[in-house]
This record gives structure tokens, sequence and C-alpha cells, in this order.
């Protein structure tokens, strides 16, 4: 591509926010699920650790400090914004991917209003919520 272009973080709310907080894509973040007909869970689990560990120690750097800082970056401050996306990523509450599945789901029908959207699944978000906290408050 000839054209220039820049890397920017999602904005902070105001100058009162510490910190930036970059969400990650719950489409584009990968999942790991075992099938039911899985036999061996801990080896499996194992061999998916594994993976991740050097997927990190490996894949990563190459990608990240390879590809992306020096290969498709054209300026030092995309360098920098890079860190700022990367260093503040997190992934959002569960059942927030509902709400833009509805969302997405819903403008590709037409037009929407997102308050009705939200308020029609407002309570599985909050189950969903629930469940995770329960799920830290159990914890072993």
């Amino acid at each position: 591509m000839e054209d220039d272009f820049g890397i920017l973080p999602i904005p902070k709310w105001d100058s009162s926010q510490e910190r930036y907080y970059s969400t990650v894509n719950g489409w584009n973040s990968y999942t790991f699920m075992l099938p039911r007909t899985v036999t061996d869970i801990e080896r499996n689990s194992i061999v998916l650790d594994a993976m991740a560990y050097y997927g990190r120690q490996l894949i990563k750097p190459a990608y990240y400090d390879v590809c992306l800082q020096r290969k498709y970056t054209r300026d030092e401050e995309s360098t920098a914004m890079l860190d700022i996306i990367f260093t503040s990523a997190h992934y959002g509450a569960p059942g927030g991917g509902a709400f833009i599945d509805a969302l997405c789901n819903g403008i590709q029908k037409g037009p929407i209003n997102i308050a009705s959207v939200y308020e029609k699944i407002e309570g599985k978000i909050e189950k969903d919520i629930q469940t995770v906290i329960d799920a830290y408050e159990n914890a072993k």
C-alpha cells in the first residue's frame, strides 16, 4: 500500500482515566476446547498449554517484533501505539458477546433501536456475569 497510515489505540474515556484499555475482539481471538470424546483430558490440556507457551515465546515475538513493529509500520509513533495497544489488551465481560451478536444481527436486518436490543438480552448478560462471579468466588 502506498498511502500513509497511522495506528492508534482506543481513546481514553476522559483525561481522568489512568490507562488505556484495548479490547480483544472475541471473533478474532482463539479459544481451545476439547470435544467430549477426549478420554485423556490431562494429556490434551498439557499439549494445549505447551502450544500456548511456545506460541507466546516463539510466534508472538516473530509476529510482533519483526512483522508489526519493523515490517508493516512506517514510523516510530505507530510502533509506540502498538506497544500501548498490546499492553492494554483485555477481554470483554461475559455476555458482552451476546450483545455484539444481537447488534450485528439486527444491523444486517435493517435499522435497530440499540436500547431495545439491550433490553431483550439484559437478563442473559447479567446471568453470564453472575456465573463468572460465582466461579471466581467458588474457585479452590
